[in-house]
């Protein structure tokens, strides 16, 4: 991966313990949103230390730690807040039993990521975010659209775009299928419930993201 010379990026580690079903580490870095996740059945049930590592592989690489933040959830030993606990009867059951709650940030009352499967075919990551009001979902939503849009060339079965979605007659809300550094992401609005879903694909395929997409809800 290149980086802009003497340039600041910030990344991200989540981790979730074997007590939510394996072990999960997923890469983050700001700007690009998921790069990786690592998945295996054993290792420690919960996290109660942090620490950080870096190295520079070639002469002329360094790397420089200017600032770290940590953060738990609070309360996790007892389970999800009430919150994500109401999000959760909102994700289809074939992905519920995946979701972890994470720290609520920007405007959003709860958040789950859902760790799908560690590599293969369709997408990876799956994360919904519950509003106490549509227009800010619809805020986060412009939001990544602006950090990911790019110029529409079709369908999302087979390309980007960002468009509306409906069933039948009814619009309820909006999507956008686009690429990220690695692989391709769909976020979508759900104008009834006020949540913003989205799923990534490291992979980048279309046709897989969006056969998922049409069961991912969330569920009214």
């Amino acid at each position: 991966m290149d980086f802009p010379a003497n340039e600041s990026t910030l990344f991200g580690l989540e981790c979730a313990g074997t007590a939510t079903g394996a072990l999960r580490l997923v890469a983050v870095m700001s700007g690009t949103g998921p790069l990786g996740v690592h998945q295996i059945d054993d290792g420690p049930s919960t996290f109660n230390g942090v620490a950080l590592y870096g190295e520079g592989f070639q002469a002329e690489f360094a790397v420089d730690i200017e600032q770290v933040a940590g953060y738990g959830i609070a309360g996790s030993a007892d389970g999800m807040t009430a919150e994500a606990e109401e999000l959760l009867t909102h994700v289809p059951d074939l992905l519920a039993s995946t979701c972890t709650e994470s720290p609520v940030t920007q405007s959003a009352t709860a958040i789950l990521h859902c760790y799908l499967q560690a590599e293969g075919t369709g997408a990876e990551l799956a994360e919904y975010q519950s509003f106490a009001s549509i227009a800010d979902m619809d805020a986060v939503y412009q939001e990544k659209v602006d950090d990911f849009g790019v110029e529409s060339q079709g369908s999302c079965q087979s390309a980007p775009n960002e468009t509306t979605w409906s069933i039948g007659d009814d619009q309820l809300g909006r999507i956008q299928c686009a690429p990220q550094q690695f692989g391709i992401r769909f976020d979508w609005t759900d104008n009834r419930l006020a949540i913003l879903s989205t799923l990534i694909d490291f992979d980048g395929d279309y046709q897989n993201t969006y056969d998922l997409w049409l069961e991912a809800g969330p569920d009214v």
